[in-house]
This record gives structure tokens, C-alpha cells and sequence, in this order.
């Protein structure tokens, strides 16, 4: 299958909880030039440079699978916040609601859960520009999310 996109990296994702992972993955064209800076089984982080847009980053996340490895996503992300002072966008699968409107069916969301993730937004200037459900997966809710500082857009 031809996407159109002559240029491309694909990371591998922690599947170490029994699930099916595919991984990460960012393409480009060639008005746009691309450099990984790091990645891990949780993250990729992209610098983006092109004529019309300037300097730019990208980070495609993956949630740590395990519950009780929330918190190291937030500082991951934190730590990526201190590697970039320009427009920065984030894409990927957080696994975490923000609301409880967000979420249709199971359980209800947890509200300390949601306030980590709500606050690890806020140290990092991230803006929540909304999320894509799978409700083949069953429960719907945030899966696949895209948060971005505010300067994304204005500059």
C-alpha cells in the first residue's frame, strides 16, 4: 500500500503487558525535513523543519501498559518539555481519559488518574485538542489523543 510518503521512522512499542502492540511511526514528505532525537519502547520525539513552518517537535507517545506505571509516562513527557522550548506537538496513545465525558461504558474513569494526567498537561503547556476512540476495543474513550503547547498554533 503506497500512503505517499517517501520518508519514514517506525518504532517498536512495549507490548510486555500480553497485548498486541504495533508500534509508533511518523511520516513525512520531502518539503519536510525530519531527525529523531531519542526514542524509547514509550516514545519517539521528532525535530520538524520545513520553509513554511520553521523549527518544530514532535513526540509520538505510548503509556507505559501497567496501571501502576502511569506516573512514568507524565515525567517522560515532562522530561521531553525540558528538551524543547519551541512549538511542540504530542501524538499517541495516553490510554487516559481527562473527563469523566470522555468515557463511554466500563468502569468509572479515576479521578486521581485523570488529575496526573491533567496536571503533567499543565507543567508542560500541553493543550488537549481531542481523542479518537475504538470501539472495537470495547470500552470507548480517549485512545489515540493529540495535545500541543499553545505556540504550535500562533507561530
Amino acid at each position: 500500500m503506497d500512503l505517499g510518503y517517501k520518508n519514514g521512522s517506525s518504532f517498536p512499542v512495549d507490548s510486555s503487558n500480553g497485548g498486541k502492540a504495533g508500534g509508533l511511526s511518523m511520516w513525512w514528505t520531502d518539503e519536510v525535513e525530519a531527525t529523531v532525537m531519542s526514542s524509547s519502547l514509550h516514545h519517539m520525539d521528532m525535530k520538524i523543519e520545513n520553509e513554511a513552518m520553521g523549527t518544530r517537535s514532535f513526540s509520538g507517545i505510548y503509556r507505559w501498559p501497567e496501571g501502576r506505571d502511569k506516573e512514568q509516562t507524565w515525567e517522560m513527557m515532562r522530561h521531553l518539555a525540558s528538551q524543547w522550548k519551541g512549538p511542540w506537538l504530542c501524538g499517541g496513545d495516553f490510554n487516559q481519559f481527562l473527563s469523566d465525558e470522555e468515557k463511554k461504558g466500563g468502569n468509572m474513569a479515576v479521578e486521581v488518574d485523570m488529575q496526573a494526567f491533567s496536571d503533567c498537561m499543565a507543567d508542560t503547556g500541553l493543550r488537549n485538542m481531542g481523542f479518537t476512540s475504538y470501539p472495537s476495543r470495547g470500552i470507548t474513550g480517549a485512545e489515540l489523543r493529540v495535545i500541543l503547547r499553545k505556540d504550535w498554533i500562533v507561530s
